[in-house]
C-alpha cells in the first residue's frame, strides 16, 4: 500500500519503532499475526472499523482488503488528517464519534500507554452495543528487558492483569490466549542471554531483508500461522500455553 510521504509518522508509533522508513520486507512475526488476527474476525460483516495506533498502516492496509467498508486509522504520529488510499487518517481517537465502530484493533498499543485502562475505556466508548475489540499486548512481565524499553513499553502482561483491565466495564469476554508460543521460547533464551550479558538483543522486526515471497520467510509464516492455531484451538480447551502476546477479544454490552 502507498502512503504519501507527508503522511508518515516521523517516528513510526508502537512496536513499528523499528521499521525505518521505506523498509519493504516484512518480518514474519508481522505479516503472521496480521492474518492471524485477521482470520479471528473472518468474512463478518462490520462496517464502520478502526486500527487504533495504526502505525505506518500495513496491518490496516491488509484490513482493508479483507474488509472493504469505512476503515479509520487512528495515531498520534500522524501529522495533519487526510484518506490516503480509503482509510482516513486521525490524529486523535477523540475525532471519531462515540458509538460509532463496529469493530476497533489495539494491536500493541497499551502496553506503550501510562493510563492503559483509561485508553481502553476511550476505545470503547466509540464502539456501537455489540462492537468488538480485539486487543494484543507483550505478555509475560518477567520477559520486560531493554528491548521494551527501546521500544517504548511501559510493561508486559498476564491473561489475568489484561483481564483486571475489564472490571467494571461493559464488556463480555469473547476470547482470551497466549499465542506464539515458538517466539516465547526464543525469547527467553534472549532474555536469560541478556540479562547474563552474554549476548544483546537482535534488531528485531527492522533486521529482516527477505522478501515475503522468499521460502525462508513463507516457511516461517507458515509455521507462526500453525503455532498461533494451535495455541488458539488448545485455550478453547482450557488449555493455556506460554506465548510471546496476549490476543483479547471483548463484546461492548449495554448496562
Amino acid at each position: 500500500m502507498s502512503h504519501p510521504a507527508d503522511q508518515r509518522p516521523s517516528r513510526e508509533p508502537m512496536d513499528l519503532i523499528e521499521v525505518p522508513p521505506g523498509k519493504i520486507a516484512r518480518h514474519p512475526w508481522e505479516v503472521a499475526r496480521a492474518a492471524c488476527i485477521l482470520g479471528l474476525i473472518g468474512d463478518r460483516d462490520f462496517w464502520t472499523v478502526a486500527d487504533i495506533g495504526a502505525g505506518d498502516l500495513y496491518f490496516a492496509g491488509e484490513l482493508l482488503k479483507q474488509h472493504p467498508g469505512r476503515l479509520i486509522a487512528v495515531d498520534k504520529g500522524y501529522q495533519r488528517v487526510a484518506e490516503p488510499d480509503g482509510i482516513l487518517l486521525l490524529t486523535s481517537l477523540s475525532d471519531v464519534a462515540d458509538n460509532s465502530l463496529d469493530l476497533a484493533f489495539l494491536m500493541d498499543v497499551l502496553e506503550h500507554e501510562q493510563d492503559d485502562r483509561g485508553s481502553l475505556q476511550e476505545a470503547l466508548r466509540k464502539l456501537k452495543l455489540g462492537g468488538r475489540l480485539v486487543i494484543t499486548v507483550p505478555a509475560h512481565p518477567w520477559l520486560f528487558s531493554a528491548q521494551d524499553v527501546s521500544l517504548g513499553h511501559r510493561r508486559r502482561y498476564l491473561r489475568s492483569q489484561l483481564h483486571d483491565l475489564l472490571r467494571g466495564l461493559e464488556t463480555e469476554r469473547v476470547q482470551s490466549f497466549y499465542f506464539f508460543t515458538s517466539l516465547f521460547l526464543l525469547r527467553c533464551v534472549q532474555v536469560v542471554l541478556a540479562k547474563s550479558r552474554l549476548r544483546a538483543f537482535g534488531k528485531g522486526v527492522s533486521g529482516w531483508t527477505l522478501a515475503g515471497s522468499h521460502p525462508v520467510t513463507r516457511c516461517l509464516v507458515a509455521m507462526l500461522r500453525a503455532d498461533f492455531a494451535l495455541g488458539r484451538r488448545l485455550a478453547s480447551g482450557g488449555i493455556h500455553l506460554p506465548g510471546l502476546s496476549i490476543c483479547l477479544i471483548i463484546r461492548k454490552r449495554s448496562v
